[in-house]
């Protein structure tokens, strides 16, 4: 990703102006969710939960914003994000079992924030 000189992104690449790719995003949180990893793994998983969640909370901002004031999908999609973003600044307890909980539950709000990116993304007719 192409960034500016303070390390942020560049507006070619901020909300919705690059399709995400839930699929992946989608299949990495089963990983985390599923498999047993070992430490380093979790570290890198939970990086990897927490870049997802940053990128789907700024694209669903941007969907729930341009959404009817009275669309129950994008009410519910703005509790989802409330929640992945509370888990965004919850950091972990001390110990593996912790950083395991704690990679899981990112990962938990990965798989939901997908799911209400397909629905506000892909309404139904």
């Amino acid at each position: 990703m192409a960034q500016d000189g303070r390390g942020t992104l560049d507006a070619d690449v901020k909300a919705g102006a690059l399709p995400l790719d839930v699929l992946t995003m989608q299949e990495t949180a089963r990983r985390v969710l599923l498999e047993r990893l070992d430490v380093g793994e979790l570290k890198v998983a939970a990086i990897t939960m927490r870049g997802h969640i940053e990128l789907l909370v700024a694209d669903l901002q941007e969907l729930i914003r341009n959404s009817h004031p009275e669309d129950r999908e994008a009410a519910i999609a703005r509790i989802g994000v409330g929640e992945a973003q509370r888990r965004l600044t919850t950091p972990p307890g001390p110990g593996v079992d912790a950083h395991r909980r704690h990679a899981r539950k990112l990962a938990m709000s990965v798989v939901s924030l997908c799911g209400h990116y397909d629905t506000l993304s892909h309404p139904a007719a």
